[in-house]
C-alpha cells in the first residue's frame, strides 16, 4: 500500500493529463471539436498560418524498476535520516554566528567551546552521524543517477519512466571509481576532523596547527565541497534533461496569464512579511466585527479569485475566441435578432457570466465568416494542461499558508513560551493538505475503468419552460455540431462511477468546521473577548481554510468526468445511474455556482475599488474621515490591490471583446476590407500605448505645489520671543530648586507618539514637568509625541484629561489614511499648476494625518482645531503660555541629508541646521504643517516642499533621537553665559542643573542599552558580500540615520566637564528578547558566555511586572496603528521599575 501510494505521488506529479479537467472549469461541455471545417481557400491559408497550440508535451515518471523494493526504502531512509540530522546535529546555540563544530575551529569561537561542552555529548555524536548519513546519501544518490535508465511504463507505454538501479554503463565505470574513491575520501577526512573538533572542546586554549590537522582539514573541506557538489549536481543533471523542455514550454506559454496571481502573492508576501506593522493589523481585524466580516466574506475570497481563477479566465476567453469559425459564430449568435437569443447577455457579458448563459452552437452559414476576417485564425488553442490548473491552484494553496504562516508568527510568536510545533504549523498543514489532495486524486484515478463508466442522461422535455434553471442550463449547453457542421442534441454522456465518497465528505466535513469556527470567531469580537482568544480561532479558520479549498480544487470539476450516483443497467442493458448523494446535481451546481461567483467577483471588486479611488480622489476630507479611520488598512490594502488587479484583467479582455464587436460589424457591413487597409488599431492596443505614453510623461513630470508646506503671513503683534527672553520667562515661573529638563524622543511611529507622551505624563504628574522642562526634540513618530503633550499643555488641560487624549490618539487609526492618499490621490501628483486649480488646494495624506490628529487635541470649538490652527505662526502657543517648554522640529533634507529645524524663537540658534521658522517672503510656518515635518517616512510619506530651502523627510534619515538639536541648544545656551560675566538668566539655568532624558521606543536600542556595558567584548561581526556592504550603507544611512553617536558622546565625561550636562538618562520601552535579538540590536557577537542567562532575566523582569497578562504580550511595532493589546502593554510597562527608577532619580536631583 505504501508502495502503490508513493508511486501513485510521483505520477500525478510529473504526468500532466488531470481525470478532472478535460474541460476548462469555465465550461462544463467539450463545445468544439478540435478540427473545423474549411474551404479549399481556407486550407491554404492555413499553411502559412499558426498552428493549433497543442498542450505541453507529457513528463517523465521517476521510479525504481521493480525488485527494487529494498533499494527504494534505503534511499529514503537515507533521505529522511539526512534531513533529520540536518537540523538537529548542530551544536547548542550559543551565537548566530556557531552553527557547527566546523566554525569552533575559528579562534574567535574559542570563548563558546565552555558553554558548549557544559551542554553534553549528544549533539557530537549526531554531528557526527551526519558527516556518516550525508556522504553515504550523496554516493548513493550519485550512484542510482549513474545507473539510470529511461523505458516505457509498462502500465502506459506512452509515458516514459526513469528507473533509477546499481547498474553499471560499461562506458562509465573509470568514473564510477573516481567519484568512489573521492566519497571515500570525504567519508574518511571528515571522521577525521571530529578527532580535531574533541581535541578543541577539551583544550580549547591549544592552537591546532599542525601539519597533519591542515592536511585533514584541507582534505575534509574539498572532498566536502566535491561530493555535494556532484551528488546534487548528478540529479539537477536529469532534472533539466527529463523535465527542463516541458517546463520551459509550459512557462513560454502559460505564464503570461498568471501575472495577476504572482505580483499579489508577491506584494502580499514582501509586503506583509517585511513588516511587523502588519501583526496589529491582523489582531485589530479581530477586534472589530465589522472589519473581520469584510475580510473573511470578501477580500480574503476575492483575493483566492485573483489568484486562483484569474489565470483560468484569460486563458478560458483567449482560447473561445482563438479560432475565426468559433469567433464569427458566438458574435453572430449574438447579434441574431431570433427571440432565441433575445433574453441572452450581449457580447460584453462574457467578461461577466458562466459560458452557459449563452446558446450554444446551433447555426453557421456555409458563406460565413468573411474571408477577411481573422484570415490567419484557422486554428485554435487548446484547453490548458492539468499543470496549469496544478499551479494556480498551488499558488492559491500558497497564498492561504503564507496567512497561515503570518497569523501564526503573531498568535504564538507573542506567547511567554510558544509550544515546541508552533514553528512547523505550515509545514504540517501543507503535508496534510498534500496527502487529502493525494489520496482524493486516487480515489478517481483507479475509477477510470471500463467496468465503471455509466451513461449519464440529459432531460428531454418538448417544452423547455418546464425545465428547472440547471437543467435548462445544461439542456442550453447540449448543442453540438459535429465534423460535418451538422447541429445535433446531446443527450447524454460517458462519465465515470466512483465509489468511495469519504474524501468528499472528509472535506465538506472541514469546510463546515471552517465555517463553524468563523462565527465562533465572530461571536467572540461582537462579545468583547480578548484578543488571544479570538485570534485562536481566527487562526483555526485560516488552517481549516487551505483543506476547504484544497477541497473545492479537487471536487469543483468532479462533475465532468465522474459520478456518486449508483450504477444500473438502464434501456438495453447498457450502465447508467441512480441518485445518491451528492448527486450530479449537487456536484454540477457546485460547479456552476462556484465559477458564476468567481466571475461575479472581478467586475464587483472593480467596481468597489474604482469607486473608492474616485471618492478618495475628488473628496478632499476623505482620507481623514471617520469612514477611514474605521477601515482596517489590511482591507484598504487588499480592495486597492487586488481591484487594481481585477480592473486590468476586465478592461484587457473588455477591450478585446470590444475589438471583436467592431471587426463583426464592419464585416456585416461590407466595410472591413477598407478598415483593415486603413490600419484599424485595436483599442487594446491604443490603451496601453496611451498608458505606457502617460506613465513615461508622469515620470519625466517636474513636479508641482502638490506637497508644497504652507507658510502664514505675522503680524507684529504675533512675533516669537527672542532666546533670552524665553529663558527669563522660563527661570520666571520655575519653582526655586530642581533640574532642568530637556527630553529627546526617539522616531517610532505611533508607537514612539504614545509612548513619549505616557513618559510625559508621568514626569507630570510627579511634578517634574512645569517649570522644569525646557525643552523638547524628537524624530518622526517622537516629534508628534511631544509636538502633541506641549499643545494639550498650552490648553490648558489638566493631567486627567491629558491622559484621556492620550488614550484617544492611541486608539487612532493613521495608517488607513496613509493607505489610501498613497493609493488614490497619487494622480494629484501629475497635475500642472493651474491658476485657481493649484495641486495645494488638496490635502495630501500627510495633511489629512495632522488634520486627524488635530481633529483630537484641538476639539472644542474654541479656535483649537486644526483649521484655525493652520492660519496661526507656529509660536502662537508661546505667547499665550510664554514658559511653555521649547518644542524643536527636526526633518532632514532629501537633496543632502541635512538637518532642518523649526524653534519657537526669534531666531534660530541651532547652528549647523536649516532654518525652516520662516521662508523666503518672511511668512510663517504652522504648528500642524511644522509638525509634520518630522515625521515623513521615506516611501511612505511624501517629502514635504519648501520653495527656496527643499524638500524635507523624516528626521531620522538624519538623526532618529533628537540629541543632536538638544547638543547644540544646550551649546549655544553655555556658550552665552561663558560670554557674560555677569549673573545672567543663562548662568542661573545652568546652576539649577541639567538633565538629559531620552526616550526610547525600539527593541534594538533596549538591547543595546541593556548591554551597553559589555560593547568591548563585542567578538566579530557576520561576513558580508562587498555588494551587500555598499548596498547596505546606501540603504541604511538613509533610512535609519545615526541617532547612536550622540548617544555614546553624552554618556561620557566630556560633556559634564565643559559644564553641558550634569546627568543623562535613558528611558526605554522594554521588550522581550528572543534568541538573536541582542545580536541583531548590535550587529555583531558579545562574547560572553552567559548572554542567555541575562536575556532570560531581562525577560523575566517584564513578565513579572505584566503578572497574569505575560502570556500573551503584543510587543509594539513601527508603524500608525497600535492594536489594543500593544496599547495596554505600553500603559502597564511605562509603570515598571526600571522606568520609574529613572524619574524617581531625576525628582531627588539638586545640584
Amino acid at each position: 500500500m505504501v508502495r502503490d501510494t508513493a508511486r501513485f505521488t510521483l505520477d500525478y506529479y510529473f504526468l500532466t493529463t488531470h481525470y478532472m479537467q478535460k474541460n476548462t472549469p469555465i465550461q462544463t461541455y467539450q463545445a468544439y471539436p478540435s478540427e473545423i471545417k474549411e474551404d479549399k481557400k481556407a486550407a491554404k491559408k492555413r499553411v502559412k498560418a499558426r498552428k493549433i497550440v497543442s498542450p505541453t508535451p507529457r513528463m517523465v515518471r521517476w521510479w525504481f524498476p521493480d525488485g527494487a523494493g529494498k533499494l527504494a526504502i534505503i534511499f529514503f531512509l537515507l533521505l529522511l535520516a539526512t534531513l533529520l540530522l540536518f537540523f538537529i546535529s548542530n551544536p547548542p546555540s550559543v551565537s548566530p554566528l556557531i552553527n557547527s563544530y566546523l566554525d569552533l575551529l575559528n579562534e574567535h569561537s574559542t570563548w563558546a567551546i565552555p558553554v558548549i561542552g557544559s551542554r553534553g555529548n549528544l549533539s557530537f555524536v549526531l554531528s557526527l552521524a551526519f558527516v556518516i548519513v550525508l556522504t553515504s546519501f550523496l554516493w548513493l544518490t550519485y550512484r542510482l543517477c549513474l545507473g539510470s535508465y529511461l523505458e516505457p511504463a509498462p502500465d502506459d507505454p506512452d509515458l516514459q519512466t526513469r528507473y533509477f538501479s546499481l547498474r553499471q554503463p560499461p562506458h562509465q565505470q573509470t568514473a564510477l571509481r573516481i567519484v568512489t574513491i573521492l566519497y571515500i575520501l570525504m567519508m574518511v577526512s571528515n571522521v577525521l576532523l571530529f578527532f580535531y573538533f574533541d581535541r578543541r572542546l577539551s583544550q580549547p586554549e591549544l592552537p591546532l596547527e599542525s601539519t597533519d590537522f591542515r592536511i585533514v582539514y584541507f582534505l575534509a573541506i574539498l572532498s566536502r565541497l566535491f561530493g555535494v557538489f556532484i551528488g546534487i549536481g548528478s540529479v539537477l543533471q536529469l532534472f533539466l534533461q527529463d523535465f527542463g523542455k516541458p517546463i520551459g514550454l509550459f512557462l513560454g506559454r502559460y505564464l503570461r496569464y498568471f501575472y495577476p496571481a504572482i505580483l499579489a502573492i508577491a506584494i502580499v508576501g514582501f509586503v506583509f512579511t517585511k513588516m511587523d506593522q502588519f501583526d496589529s493589523l491582523f489582531i485589530e481585524l479581530v477586534n472589530s466585527p465589522g472589519n473581520f466580516l469584510l475580510f473573511s466574506l470578501f477580500f480574503f475570497p476575492a483575493s483566492l479569485v485573483i489568484i486562483w481563477f484569474s489565470p483560468n479566465y484569460l486563458i478560458f476567453t483567449d482560447q473561445q475566441f482563438s479560432n475565426r469559425f468559433k469567433t464569427w459564430d458566438i458574435l453572430d449568435r449574438l447579434h441574431d435578432d431570433n427571440k432565441k437569443y433575445r433574453q441572452s447577455p450581449g457580447l460584453m457579458g462574457w467578461a461577466f457570466f458562466h459560458k452557459r448563459l449563452f446558446p450554444q452552437l446551433d447555426r453557421l452559414d456555409e458563406k460565413s465568416p468573411p474571408k477577411e476576417f481573422m484570415p490567419k485564425a484557422t486554428g485554435i488553442i487548446a484547453y490548458p494542461p492539468s499543470s496549469f490548473h496544478r499551479f494556480r491552484a498551488f499558488l492559491g494553496l500558497m497564498y492561504i499558508l503564507l496567512l497561515v504562516g503570518i497569523c501564526g508568527d503573531i498568535y504564538f510568536g507573542n506567547q511567554t513560551e510558544a509550544p515546541a510545533w508552533s514553528s512547523y504549523l505550515v509545514l504540517l498543514t501543507a503535508l496534510l493538505t498534500l496527502l487529502y489532495i493525494i489520496f482524493s486524486l486516487r480515489i478517481t484515478n483507479l475509477s477510470q475503468l471500463p467496468e465503471n463508466e455509466v451513461i449519464r442522461k440529459f432531460p428531454q422535455v418538448d417544452d423547455a419552460s418546464k425545465l428547472s434553471v440547471f437543467s435548462l442550463l445544461r439542456d442550453r449547453a447540449g448543442d453540438r455540431r459535429n465534423r460535418k457542421q451538422q447541429v445535433y442534441q446531446k443527450t447524454r454522456e460517458t462519465v465515470f462511477f466512483v465509489e468511495q465518497r469519504w474524501s468528499f465528505f472528509l472535506g465538506l466535513g472541514v469546510t463546515a468546521a471552517a465555517f463553524l469556527l468563523f462565527v465562533v470567531t465572530l461571536v467572540l469580537i461582537l462579545a468583547g473577548a480578548s484578543w488571544d482568544s479570538s485570534f485562536r480561532w481566527f487562526l483555526g479558520f485560516l488552517v481549516l481554510s487551505v483543506f476547504s479549498f484544497a477541497w473545492l480544487a479537487v471536487y469543483r470539476p468532479f462533475y465532468q468526468g465522474y459520478t456518486f450516483n449508483l450504477k444500473d443497467n438502464g434501456e438495453g442493458g447498457r450502465p447508467t445511474s441512480t441518485n445518491r448523494f451528492p448527486s450530479d446535481a449537487v456536484m454540477d451546481r457546485l460547479d456552476h455556482l462556484t465559477v458564476q461567483t468567481m466571475l461575479m467577483a472581478n467586475p464587483l471588486l472593480a467596481l468597489l475599488a474604482t469607486a473608492f479611488f474616485l471618492v478618495g480622489l475628488f473628496w478632499e476630507g476623505f482620507v481623514s474621515s471617520s469612514f477611514v479611520s474605521w477601515l482596517n488598512p489590511l482591507n484598504i490594502y487588499l480592495l486597492l490591490i487586488n481591484g487594481l488587479l481585477a480592473s486590468i484583467i476586465l478592461i484587457d479582455r473588455l477591450l478585446m471583446l470590444r475589438d471583436l464587436r467592431q471587426k463583426y460589424r464592419s464585416a456585416k457591413a461590407g466595410e472591413l476590407k477598407q478598415h483593415l487597409r486603413s490600419g484599424m488599431v485595436s483599442s487594446s492596443s491604443r490603451m496601453w500605448g496611451l498608458a505606457i505614453i502617460g506613465v513615461l510623461l508622469g515620470t519625466a513630470y517636474l513636479g508641482n505645489t502638490y506637497h508644497e508646506i504652507r507658510y502664514v503671513t505675522t503680524t507684529a503683534n504675533n512675533e516669537a520671543p527672542d532666546l533670552e527672553t524665553y529663558v527669563t520667562n522660563f527661570l520666571q515661573a520655575a519653582p526655586a530648586e530642581g533640574p532642568v529638563i530637556l527630553v529627546a524622543a526617539d522616531g517610532g511611529g505611533l508607537k514612539a507618539c504614545y509612548w513619549t507622551m505616557l513618559n510625559l505624563l508621568a514626569l507630570d504628574e510627579q511634578g517634574q514637568f512645569d517649570g522644569h522642562v525646557f525643552a523638547l526634540s524628537g524624530a518622526s513618530g517622537g516629534t508628534i509625541g511631544l509636538s502633541m503633550y506641549n499643545y494639550l499643555k498650552s490648553r490648558g488641560k489638566s493631567k486627567a484629561q491629558i491622559r484621556e487624549y492620550i488614550e484617544k490618539i492611541g486608539r487612532g487609526n493613521y495608517l488607513s489614511g496613509d493607505f489610501t492618499g498613497l493609493l488614490t490621490r497619487f494622480p494629484i501628483n501629475y497635475w500642472p499648476d493651474l491658476p485657481g486649480f493649484e495641486p495645494h488646494r488638496w490635502d495630501d495624506r500627510m495633511e489629512g494625518m495632522a488634520r486627524s490628529y488635530f481633529n483630537i487635541v484641538g476639539d472644542g470649538g474654541d479656535g483649537h482645531d486644526y483649521g484655525s490652527v493652520r492660519k496661526e505662526p507656529f509660536w502662537t502657543p508661546w505667547i499665550d503660555t510664554p514658559s511653555l517648554p521649547l518644542l524643536i522640529i527636526n526633518t532632514a533634507r532629501a537633496e543632502d541629508g541635512l538637518l532642518g529645524t523649526v524653534i519657537p524663537l526669534k531666531e534660530n540658534p541651532l547652528t549647523g541646521s536649516i532654518d525652516l521658522n520662516r521662508n523666503s517672503r518672511g511668512q510663517a510656518i504652522s504648528y500642524p504643517d511644522a509638525t509634520f515635518l518630522s515625521n515623513r517616512f521615506p516611501i511612505a510619506s511624501p517629502a514635504a516642499r519648501i520653495t527656496g530651502k527643499g524638500h524635507f523627510l523624516d528626521a531620522g534619515s538624519a538623526d532618529n533621537s533628537g540629541l543632536n538639536s538638544i547638543y547644540s541648544l544646550l551649546r549655544t545656551l553655555k556658550s552665552r553665559e561663558l560670554a557674560d560675566t555677569s549673573n545672567t538668566v543663562y548662568r542661573q539655568l545652568f546652576d539649577r542643573g541639567v538633565v538629559v532624558i531620552s526616550l526610547r521606543n525600539a527593541a534594538s536600542r533596549y538591547a543595546r542599552d541593556a548591554f551597553i556595558d559589555d560593547l568591548d567584548k563585542m567578538n566579530r561581526y557576520p561576513y558580508k558580500s562587498e555588494l551587500s556592504a555598499n548596498s547596505g550603507v546606501a540603504v541604511n544611512t538613509g533610512l535609519t540615520g545615526v541617532p547612536i553617536s550622540w548617544d555614546d558622546y553624552l554618556r561620557g565625561e566630556t560633556v559634564r566637564n565643559l559644564g553641558l550636562i550634569d546627568q543623562y538618562h535613558t528611558v526605554n520601552l522594554p521588550f522581550r528578547l528572543r534568541k538573536g535579538d541582542v545580536f541583531s540590536a548590535l550587529g555583531g557577537e558579545l562574547k560572553l558566555t552567559d548572554l542567555d542567562r541575562r536575556r532570560d532575566s531581562l525577560n523575566h523582569l517584564i513578565n513579572e511586572h505584566l503578572g497574569r497578562d505575560s502570556s500573551f504580550a503584543v510587543m509594539p511595532p513601527l508603524g500608525r496603528l497600535l492594536a489594543e493589546p500593544t496599547r495596554r502593554y505600553m500603559d502597564i510597562m511605562v509603570d515598571c521599575p526600571q522606568v520609574k527608577a529613572v524619574y524617581e532619580d531625576i525628582r531627588e536631583f539638586r545640584k
